[in-house]
């Protein structure tokens, strides 16, 4: 028989009668603490008694192997696969980009934009330089007293016209830009 084989054959009977003996001082104190009782007396003798049969079990297994059979000292074990040894050398570095490398051309010589001087915009509109004096409510609508004359809505005052004229004052449009002229009104250049 192979030493090997026969040292895993020991080892597993030896593992087996332990468990055995374990069961039955588990099995034996169960009974017990149910109130039964145990014929071979007490559990330290349990265990003896137990040993006794697993010294038994190993003589009988010595005897049928025969007293020829001598287990050698384990040796130096060979392995089926050989020791890896881990060296980075020939393998590829993961952090080196896999994408081509972009060409590289010679610096060109680009002019700096020339400024081009925007058209300056023209200044915001300003309201007219007039003065509102008073606002007339008649039966044929609503007038303005502007700076000593009557306007009604849609009439042109230097260059801004009139859009609407109420309670709250006079609303001018000049050059798209709105403008309203409350009381008092009076703006500087008005005569």
């Amino acid at each position: 028989m192979d030493p090997r084989m026969k040292s895993q054959l020991e080892r597993a009977i030896i593992v087996f009668g332990i468990g055995f003996l374990l069961f039955q001082v588990w099995h034996n104190m169960a009974r017990r603490s149910a109130g039964g009782s145990t014929s071979s007396g007490s559990a330290p003798a349990q265990v003896m008694a137990g040993l006794r049969k697993m010294n038994d079990i190993d003589s009988r297994y010595a005897n049928a192997l025969g007293s020829t059979v001598e287990v050698d000292q384990p040796g130096p074990t060979t392995s089926l696969t050989p020791p890896v040894e881990y060296t980075a050398s020939n393998l590829r570095d993961p952090m080196a980009s896999l994408l081509p490398k972009p060409e590289e051309h010679p610096p060109v010589d680009v002019p700096a934009p020339v400024a081009q001087q925007q058209p300056t915009p023209p200044p915001p509109p300003k309201p007219p330089a007039v003065a509102l004096e008073g606002i007339l409510w008649t039966s044929a609508g609503s007038k303005a007293l502007i700076d000593g004359q009557v306007y009604s809505v849609g009439d042109h005052i230097k260059d801004a016209t009139i859009v609407s004229i109420d309670r709250g004052g006079v609303v001018v449009d000049v050059q798209g830009t709105r403008f309203a002229m409350t009381f008092p009104f009076h703006r500087e250049g008005a005569q």
